[in-house]
């Protein structure tokens, strides 16, 4: 990471300064973003900071001020592209199905809080609940580690549940290992690097 996305990354902008988020443009296949910086506790930092995302995966941005800002090579939102792929299937009679999505629920937002929907992975054929009333299907598939997350819930309710590799997702098999995710306050934008140049 280059100095200045150390520095973004380190300011208190709820209490030492403000970061406004005044443009977003696509060149190519890069995202750039231009920041209206001011951070009290680095008098030098210039004001007007551009932050390109190289070879930009997907963005939630929307241009406003902001109060976090954190780049992570390690976060539950680059599971999509750096995890094994993996289909769940269960087989067996839950007394109420309703507990059983709430359990599934709970174990969800326990392991990657509200940053990926609930709905994302799960078998979007037919409603959750009418899905586990029936006693057998295909309950997810997605990324390893949270499909198997509901696997273990399915188990501890009596369910037997089987998994087998599937396909990773999209156009970017086999160079998702050096992927960063950007993250300003709850919107995100994930690329293969992130550049910072000042414009003054």
């Amino acid at each position: 990471m280059n100095n200045l996305l150390e520095i973004l990354s380190s300011v208190d902008y709820e209490d030492n300064g403000s970061l406004h988020l005044t443009e977003i443009r696509e060149i190519g296949g890069d995202l750039a973003l231009l920041f209206d910086v001011i951070a009290d506790e680095h008098p030098d930092l210039p004001r007007n900071i551009e932050v390109t995302g190289v070879l930009t995966r997907e963005n939630t941005l929307s241009a406003g001020y902001v109060h976090e800002f954190e780049i992570s090579q390690d976060h539950v939102l680059l599971w999509h592209y750096t995890k094994p792929y993996a289909l769940v299937s269960f087989y067996g009679k839950a007394l109420d199905a309703l507990s059983v999505v709430g359990a599934l629920y709970a174990r969800h937002v326990d392991l990657v809080e509200d940053w990926i929907p609930f709905h994302k992975y799960m078998n979007s054929e037919v409603l959750l609940a009418e899905l586990i009333a029936g006693s057998f299907g295909m309950l997810a598939e997605g990324p390893e580690p949270l499909v198997l997350a509901y696997a273990e819930v399915m188990q501890s309710y009596g369910f037997t549940t089987s998994h087998h590799s599937s396909v990773l997702p999209g156009d970017w098999v086999g160079e998702s290992a050096d992927l960063s995710v950007l993250i300003l306050d709850k919107s995100n934008v994930i690329a293969s690097a992130f550049l910072a140049n000042a414009l003054d």
